[in-house]
Order: structure tokens, then sequence, then C-alpha cells
């Protein structure tokens, strides 16, 4: 991703069309798997792996540090439990927003509306897997 230290609004611009096209990619994952009759289970997994590469993207932008691959989570939510790929850093100092920093992983209301402002409303999936 581009930096621009000397035009910051050039670096929203940038980082908007970069988060629109994430979006668009989620949407894209999203219609595959409802085509392909994939659980809604997996497409809440889909969403939160793609919110957490996004999340660290935007940490890199500012941080002195660099991708190291990801590891497995469990994360509990009302529904059950999702095996998530949690990106980290070489430094190790990027945290997605939505896991807690210890014990096992739950969602909760926090960090479910921590979530839907990081996702713009338009474009999610129902629990019917239609898009509202």
């Amino acid at each position: 991703m581009t930096k621009s230290k000397n035009n910051p609004g050039r670096s929203n611009t940038i980082r908007e069309s970069s988060t629109m096209k994430v979006m668009e990619e989620i949407r894209e994952k999203i219609r595959k798997a409802i085509k392909e009759g994939v659980s809604l289970r997996k497409i809440e997994e889909i969403i939160l792996q793609e919110a957490m590469m996004e999340e660290r993207e935007a940490y890199l932008e500012v941080e002195d540090d660099h991708k190291n691959g990801t590891y497995f989570r469990y994360l509990g939510t009302g529904d059950g439990v999702l095996r998530l790929r949690v990106p980290r850093t070489r430094k190790g100092g990027f945290r997605p927003k939505i896991l807690q920093e210890k014990g096992p992983a739950q969602i909760t209301r926090t960090s479910s509306s921590s979530l839907s402002s990081m996702t713009p409303s338009q474009g999610r999936v129902s629990s019917q897997g239609n898009t509202v």
C-alpha cells in the first residue's frame, strides 16, 4: 500500500479506495460461499478474518512493523465456535480489536458492535443468508 507522508489527504483517499476494494472482495467471497452452500458459520469466519486482515493493514500504515503470517484462534459466539486465522506482526504489537487480550475468546455485545462499526451496514448477510 502506498504511504503518503507529504499529503495526508492523499493517504486518506488511498485508504478509502483500499477499504472499498476489500469490501467488494468480501462481498464476492460471501456470494461465492452462498452459491456453494457454505454454512453461515463459515461466512462469519470469512467476514471476521477479512476485517482483522484489513485492521492489520491499517496498523502497518502507522507502525514500523511487518506482516508475520497468522495463527489459529477459536472464537466463541452465541451460535457456536468459529475457527479464525488471526493475523500477526513481527514485533507482536498488533492485536485485532475483536479479540480479548487474554482468556478464551468470546464475542460480546461490545465486540459485536465494534465489528459493525468496522464494516458498512450495506452488504451485510442476514441469518437466512440474504444480503440486507
